[in-house]
């Protein structure tokens, strides 16, 4: 029985022995996991087309004078009192401040990323921009109510922007500044309840050129659609008008009332959303 025992070890050995040679023999294979591939950055090169939707506040100011005129001999010197003229004047004087107009419409533009995260761009829009302003008041001269009513508004309004900013991957910060156009309309109406009543009005249209400047952040959202929000601040010059004051179809009295408005300011947030076109 001893032998048998020691027979059958040997067996053993010998035969796991040779199971280790013939493993070592065996070719390896080949591991199964890969590395990962490389993360390529978003690529902000190119042209794109988009549109925006937002709201806008406009504000600006009015001035207004009333420059004597001519008085017919024996009639009531109606607007030749300095505290009529002073009154007329107040009444046509003050603020215009709107509470926020729909805006909308489309941009496009090219962008350039540089070095490698910054970027450098320019940006054309057009947009929506139904702004009404108005200022009315009422007071009482030395001889009946007398009424001013100052309006302001706007159709459109254009921007051509450059762009800078910095990108972080799909992510994209910049600044804008450029130049800013719209349609400015502005109307004078005067009315009075003197005997004869006087009454008068005026307006003046006309495109203006202005500067804009602010700021936004746009997020790549697939391979080639973007959104973002964005703030500007634009700025135009005023426009005036001259209003004759007539009674009487002139024959009573006549009068100049011009009439004055400072610089429209106006404030845009808005979100927009882009298609690109090149560089991915």
């Amino acid at each position: 029985m001893r032998l048998k025992a020691v027979a059958l070890l040997g067996a053993v050995a010998i035969f796991a022995a040779a199971q280790g040679v013939y493993a070592a023999d065996m070719p390896v294979k080949a591991s199964v996991y890969n590395d990962p591939p490389a993360v390529v950055p978003y690529n902000w090169n190119g042209f794109y087309i988009g549109g925006n939707v937002g709201a806008a506040w406009a504000k600006s100011d009015v001035t207004s004078n009333l420059i004597p005129g001519v008085v017919v001999p024996g009639s009531v010197p109606l607007y030749g009192l300095p505290a009529n003229i002073a009154l007329v004047n107040a009444l046509g004087t003050g603020s215009f401040s709107g509470n926020g107009r729909f805006t909308g419409g489309g941009q496009i533009g090219f962008n350039w990323q540089f070095a490698p995260s910054w970027l450098v761009g320019i940006e054309a829009d057009f947009n929506s921009f139904n702004e009404k302003l108005s200022l009315s008041a009422t007071g009482t001269t030395t001889i009946g109510p007398a009424t001013v009513t100052n309006s302001l508004g706007t159709n459109w309004l254009a921007t051509v922007r450059g762009r800078v900013g910095v990108t972080f991957d799909r992510v994209l910060l910049y600044v804008t500044g450029g130049a800013a156009f719209t349609d400015l309309n502005y109307s004078q109406v005067y009315s009075d309840g003197a005997a004869p009543s006087g009454a008068g009005s005026s307006s003046k249209k006309s495109a203006k050129a202005g500067w804009t400047f602010g700021g936004g952040g746009e997020w790549a959202l697939w391979d080639r659609w973007t959104v973002k929000a964005e703030y500007l601040y634009a700025q135009f010059d005023g426009q005036n008008t001259n209003t004759l004051l007539c009674a009487g179809g002139c024959g009573a009295f006549s009068q100049n009332l011009t009439g004055v408005t400072g610089d429209l300011r106006v404030q845009i947030a808005r979100i927009g959303l882009n298609y690109q076109f090149g560089g991915l």
